[in-house]
């Protein structure tokens, strides 16, 4: 179909209009794919692949193509009515809003066959139909507008935004929401669409007194949503539209990091003398070691460096404007690695230095590329660019006493592997690590390793070389519905060469990616076309928010999540981007302890055991496999093998009994069944020194009424006295007054004191005796693993805040 077609669906008559033929009309009951002749009463087209989807007034969603004549399909059949569609080019979908509230997305294949049904987002009826649906540029995000609401879910459906109509149960009562409300888009809205960039969301509310009114909603969106590059997913980097953010807990202390109140953002205006011109911003930038940040707009590029706090812009306007970058921008330490298409329709590699003038005339370097480039990646001194021709070079980056040498190394032909480069979102690879300390570099790309996103499947290409120059690969399809990926080439200990996959729901792991090796491979193949062993998914991690980096060293995943608040007293709502964590540590550890690799799990844990939360860590994996177990007779017994990894740690005693303090009590005798009895442990705390521990011990045995008189409580009263633990001694007194309100067991208590030293505090005895039964509440422990902590907010992260 033409650019500049129109195509008109009335009553009766599908129309084409056009400069070259005119007006053409196409009756309903001539055509044979539209069912009962049912007239169109909307309709969405994609340029891209030349296709339509029409939603019938009976409900029937269609999808169409117009070479001359129409051809179609039904996609969607009544009783639950289609009411809107969408198309998502960037990973090949369409999508439908239905009547009910619910939206199906539907996957269009190559070859015009017909799209199949892919995944279906969160329906909620009470919000009621669907009225709009609009994809953000780069694909990952779709608004939905309801009739009593509006909401943002990712591209394979993490809600990113919960339903507006949530927030209303806060509006205290209902002539608030009449008179003093003025965000009356929560109610729902009748038009909805992303402005430059997907930055801003436009909503057009439906309320009768405010229809005249459109709203605005800035946004921030992860930097990988414009280029997906190792460095850039290597930090929590985000994108608004004058401004960016980017994580800095990774340098701070441990409890920095997991402390969920630490200020750990720093946020970074972009100059408004590029803005001004260039804006919308189309890609951003991190070097791998954060320092230096590039951005780049319409056209030309700006750079920043977070030591002076200084952009640098063009010098001459005409140098800025006589190129635009596309493809992405990759930092080699303080050289900026631009891929380019200048005015002249010429595809380049321009080297930039931060040290100098941004210029045409400092170049340090330019390669011109045959095609245009789609993606670059940067892996020490190895960038790889992958372009339109599906060829990805392979350069080496080596620096001079003057300048920076760029390399040819290898060129490799993706044809019949890659059936669209233009759907390729990711790439990168990993090389054995053999390869890595002995082998040439020339030769890294025949050997490596290569990773694709080809729109949501992340793709695994295993090289096998058939000849002394010939290399054929081996694909696998590790997983459908991914976003975004990251690889960590020099992780810590079993996560080196790790794969991380971020989907829908969470983070999947794959801990084996290069676990076979050429040679293995060869010993499983029998003859070139026999299969070779798959490479499975290790380790599955369920989020409640969006995951946008992971912390190696501190084993952690950071991410953010959607935060609105009301007060009474303001006629609108606050909407905040709040900062959450989540330990992998303990998925790991499980993941090693189920395959009975129990000296693969203490080798994977000593590599974190200095951190301040590790004892936490293996408490939560001693709660989720007490918990499974013990409410599922069923399951697969596990925690014996759990209490024996436990042993190899000096806080096994500590975490044992911080997990029997947290779960229910109806659990506990399982538990002890398994980790020895309590006395046992109570007396190897005071063996061991650890007397706050021990205290823990005590209240569990009283709680089991095992508790032997007050000679277990003496015997720690004794421990702590003699080490001078006075706060652990006053707690013990408390206890002890709590059991025995006659006072007997104080009197005791004060000749043990007496006996032991005349040096205690005067007011050891005269605190109000409130017991050691404060140890029965619950702790507050780390504000790190919110799913597992008590005290964790359930919901959506709405609070009212009253005045």
């Amino acid at each position: 179909m033409a650019y500049n077609d129109i195509v008109v669906a009335t009553k009766n008559y599908l129309k084409t209009i056009s400069i070259d033929q005119g007006v053409n009309e196409y009756p309903y009951r001539d055509l044979s794919w539209l069912r009962n002749s049912s007239p169109i009463t909307y309709s969405s087209f994609s340029s891209h692949f030349n296709s339509f989807v029409f939603i019938s007034q009976d409900g029937h969603a269609y999808n169409a193509q117009f070479d001359g004549e129409w051809r179609g399909h039904c996609l969607h059949s009544p009783p639950n009515h289609a009411t809107v569609s969408s198309f998502n080019e960037q990973f090949s979908l369409i999508s439908i809003g239905f009547i009910d509230g619910k939206v199906v997305n539907y996957s269009l294949r190559p070859n015009k066959q017909s799209p199949v049904q892919s995944h279906k987002f969160p329906e909620k009826p009470s919000v009621g139909c669907v009225k709009q649906l609009s994809w953000t540029h780069d694909g990952y995000a779709l608004a939905v507008a309801y009739e009593k609401a509006w909401s943002i879910i990712s591209v394979y459906g993490r809600v990113l935004v919960p339903t507006s109509d949530d927030m209303l149960s806060f509006i205290p009562n209902s002539s608030q929401r009449t008179h003093k409300f003025q965000d009356r888009h929560i109610w729902g809205s009748s038009n909805i669409c992303w402005g430059a960039q997907s930055l801003e969301l436009y909503l057009l509310s439906k309320h009768s007194d405010y229809s005249h009114q459109i709203f605005i909603i800035p946004f921030a969106k992860s930097a990988v949503t414009t280029q997906h590059s190792p460095d850039n997913t290597r930090y929590a980097f985000l994108q608004m539209s004058d401004k960016l953010l980017v994580y800095r807990g990774a340098d701070q202390s441990d409890l920095s990091v997991i402390n969920p109140e630490s200020d750990v953002w720093e946020s970074i205006k972009i100059p408004l003398a590029y803005l001004g011109s260039q804006s919308p911003i189309k890609y951003s930038s991190i070097s791998s070691d954060g320092k230096f940040i590039a951005v780049a707009g319409q056209k030309g590029l700006a750079h920043y460096s977070t030591k002076s706090q200084n952009w640098k812009l063009f010098s001459s306007e005409v140098d800025g404007q006589s190129f635009s970058v596309s493809g992405g921008m990759v930092w080699f330490n303080h050289i900026l690695i631009a891929s380019v298409v200048t005015n002249t329709n010429t595809y380049q590699l321009r080297l930039y230095s931060r040290d100098q003038e941004l210029s045409s005339r400092l170049l340090l370097h330019t390669e011109n590329i045959p095609s245009r480039i789609l993606v670059t990646s940067l892996f020490e001194n190895a960038l790889l660019v992958y372009t339109a021709d599906n060829t990805i070079h392979h350069f080496l980056i080596t620096p001079t006493q003057d300048t920076v040498a760029l390399t040819l190394a290898n060129i490799i032909s993706f044809q019949g592997l890659v059936s669209n480069p233009t759907r390729v979102r990711g790439m990168s690879w990993m090389i054995p690590p053999s390869q890595r300390k002995l082998g040439n570099p020339v030769d890294d790309l025949t050997i490596a390793t290569i990773i694709f996103l080809i729109d949501g499947k992340l793709v695994l290409l295993r090289p096998r070389r058939i000849a002394q120059d010939q290399v054929k690969y081996d694909m696998q399809v590790l997983s459908d519905g991914i976003e975004y990926y990251w690889t960590h080439l020099n992780g810590i200990g079993a996560l080196e060469n790790s794969l991380w996959g971020v989907d829908g729901g969470g983070i999947r792991l794959w801990l084996d990616a290069l676990t076979l090796t050429q040679s293995e491979r060869e010993k499983t193949r029998i003859n070139s076309s026999s299969t070779v062993q798959i490479v499975k998914e290790s380790v599955r991690i369920e989020l409640d928010f969006y995951p946008l980096s992971v912390l190696m060293d501190k084993g952690i995943l950071i991410g953010v999540d959607h935060e609105a608040s009301l007060r009474s007293n303001l006629p609108f709502v606050i909407y905040r981007i709040h900062t959450n964590t989540h330990l992998f540590l303990h998925h790991t550890i499980r993941f090693y302890l189920t395959r009975g690799l129990l000296k693969e799990a203490v080798q994977f844990a000593n590599n974190y055991s200095d951190l301040i939360y590790f004892p936490h860590t293996l408490e939560i994996l001693l709660h989720s496999v007490l918990e499974e177990e013990a409410d599922d007779v069923q399951s697969t017994v596990l925690l014996p093998l759990v209490v024996e990894f436990l042993d190899h740690w000096e806080c096994a005693l500590q975490v044992v009994v911080g997990c029997a303090r947290k779960t229910e009590m109806s659990r506990w005798r399982y538990l002890f069944d398994v980790v020895g009895a309590p006395r046992e442990l109570f007396e190897k705390c005071l063996k061991t020194h650890q007397l706050k521990t021990a205290s823990s011990y005590l209240l569990v045995l009283h709680h089991l009424e095992q508790l032997e008189g007050t000679d277990d409580a003496f015997k720690l009263l004794h421990k702590a006295l003699i080490e001078s633990d006075l706060v652990l001694s006053k707690e013990i007194i408390r206890f002890l007054h709590s059991i025995d309100p006659s006072g007997f067991y104080m009197q005791k208590t004060m000749e043990l004191i007496e006996s032991l030293t005349s040096t205690l505090p005067a007011d050891m005895t005269n605190d109000p005796p409130n017991g050691l039964s404060q140890l029965d509440e619950e702790d507050e422990g780390l504000p790190l693993e919110r799913s597992y902590s008590a005290r964790r907010r359930e919901g959506l992260g709405i609070t009212v805040e009253e005045e």
